[in-house]
């Protein structure tokens, strides 16, 4: 899917705040912020509820920040209301629905209670160490046809990286497996599992990897935090640099970079009963289904040069890489394979990924004597 640009998070509140009496009655005793707190001192009296805190307008941001529920699709910037405003020009402007602030929940919970922020991980180490592939001379001799088609067909071997792991044996075969290169949107399933990790559970994981949506991608990369998304994969022992939006270059190259080790040692966690079934099944694809769409997944990658059944799969395409992550099912063996290729030749052809796909399923489709 080609890359979009990328888009501002920077969006108004589409909710309104919710006037509790409570607030018609900060607004009686002079607005404000020591209003609210009066409010709010009466209401905890007679209620025992911090319910007000969450309906407050955006000046109160010390309040706001104390009861947030973290997450990350809240919009990133609130309206402003002004606190020196007439009491009847803020009165006329929410009674005409014209005043919005952050969509809060209530809480029922005392504040000194209440999360911190930033939050707290939920899970903030990744769950599986790395797995031990052995070298076979089996796969190697696929992925040297692989190589060979692409050499054949006058593409730069060079600016290409293959990592091939039949997942049933943990039988390993590379070409050019270790040098990191961009991955283009390759990267964003990355992102959706360190934000599972972290408490996010909206849709924005589905749009990320599914609909390959920048702007929900970058939500995910941006409620984590960056410096922390990249020390939560490198302390896990991936050597990948995941922290950038898509489409921020570093040093004239683009930010992000991983290696196709690093890809497969994903999918094989994916793979395991104790995987990520929400990210699998984000990345799941009925190849008939898409065969006919001309958006599909499978346009120009792996799924296109495969007769029919289901993959799961990330693509990435931008002018100048052409990359891939899936999951291969042949012939009740399944087989995890990556392909990045780093050049603009790779990237400008719909017909070489889908050969690489009848390749693999010509010499994979039969079980290994």
């Amino acid at each position: 899917m080609t890359e979009l640009p990328l888009q501002s998070l920077s969006q108004r509140s589409r909710y309104s705040v919710h006037r509790s009496p409570w607030l018609r009655l900060a607004v009686i005793c002079g607005g404000g912020v020591m209003g609210g707190l009066a409010a709010w001192f009466v209401s905890e009296l007679l209620l025992n509820r911090v319910s007000f805190i969450c309906s407050v307008p955006g000046f109160a941001n010390q309040q706001i920040a104390a009861c947030r529920v973290p997450a990350a699709n809240l919009p990133m910037v609130s309206s402003i209301v002004d606190p020196f405003q007439s009491t009847a020009a803020w009165l006329a402007q929410a009674d005409d629905g014209q005043v919005q602030g952050i969509p809060l929940r209530p809480m029922k919970v005392m504040p000194e209670q209440l999360p911190q922020m930033p939050p707290v991980a939920i899970g903030s180490t990744y769950p599986f160490g790395p797995p031990s592939f052995t070298d076979s001379e089996r796969l190697q001799a696929v992925v040297a046809q692989l190589t060979a088609i692409a050499q054949a067909s006058e593409y730069p071997v060079d600016a290409l990286s293959i990592s091939l792991v039949d997942l049933s044996t943990g039988e390993y075969a590379g070409w050019h497996d270790r040098t990191p290169r961009y991955p283009a949107s390759v990267i964003k399933p990355f992102w959706a599992i360190a934000a599972l990790a972290y408490g996010e559970t909206g849709p924005d994981i589905e749009a990320a990897i599914t609909l390959s949506d920048n702007a929900a991608s970058n939500r995910l990369l941006n409620g984590v935090g960056h410096t922390v998304m990249r020390d939560y994969w490198q302390a896990a022992g991936f050597s990948i640099s995941a922290q950038y939006p898509v489409d921020v270059w570093v040093s004239d190259r683009p930010g992000n970079r991983v290696t196709t080790t690093d890809l497969v040692r994903l999918l094989h966690d994916l793979h395991s009963p104790q995987g990520h079934p929400r990210i699998a099944q984000a990345m799941w694809h009925d190849i008939e289904t898409e065969r006919h769409n001309a958006a599909g997944a499978i346009q120009g990658f792996l799924g296109a040069g495969l007769p029919g059944g289901a993959l799961l799969t990330k693509v990435g395409l931008t002018s100048g890489v052409r990359a891939e992550m899936a999951i291969l099912t042949l012939d009740d063996r399944a087989y995890a394979i990556a392909i990045v290729g780093a050049d603009s030749t790779f990237a400008q052809s719909e017909s070489i990924f889908p050969a690489f796909g009848d390749i693999l399923f010509q010499l994979l489709s039969s079980p290994p004597a």
